[in-house]
């Protein structure tokens, strides 16, 4: 890419997508606790997340409240409709659409059908993500607002295993 060029000078933004750790009816169970660790640490060592927006539901905030212990609680969790389980990709991007331009690296704790939903409309494809799981999607924008279906540049998964990054187009389930 050519310095000059309008893609050079924007940034890049990142969406990680996680799914709550395991649960049973009283919130995450311990499998699901550890499931969320073992990824939260990834997390930690190898992005800078500014943000996290969670669903509403119990077994969410408890995960996402791992995921910002894990950072020292400097992240602060932010339960949000938009995330929870009757939300769609409309809300989704609603939400997403409104992060302040100085936040790069966001992370949404959500479920299954919400993580596809993001997956298929700004992918073109399903994720098969398990709990405690995450995806990263990283796009070039200069604001939020810029995000759309089709802009994803760099994808990967992450698990207890570390990050492993893919090519966009690659079978993902």
């Amino acid at each position: 890419m050519q310095a000059d060029s309008p893609e050079a000078e924007k940034s890049q933004r990142t969406v990680i997508a996680m799914r709550h750790g395991g649960y049973d009816i009283s919130g995450l169970t311990e499998q699901g606790a550890k499931e969320v660790e073992r990824t939260g640490v990834t997390l930690r060592d190898k992005f800078n997340i500014e943000k996290i927006l969670t669903t509403p539901e119990l077994r969410g905030v408890q995960s996402a409240n791992i995921v910002s212990n894990l950072h020292g609680g400097r992240v602060a969790v932010f339960p949000v409709k938009a995330l929870g389980q009757s939300a769609d990709f409309t809300d989704i991007m609603t939400m997403l659409h409104e992060l302040p331009d100085g936040v790069r690296e966001v992370l949404l704790v959500t479920h299954e059908f919400q993580i596809n939903a993001i997956a298929i409309r700004l992918l073109g494809e399903e994720m098969a993500v398990s709990t405690g799981d995450a995806v990263k999607m990283s796009f070039n924008a200069n604001s939020w607002l810029e995000l759309k279906p089709g802009m994803v540049k760099s994808l990967a998964t992450i698990d207890k295993d570390g990050a492993k990054e893919l090519a966009i187009g690659s079978d993902l389930s």
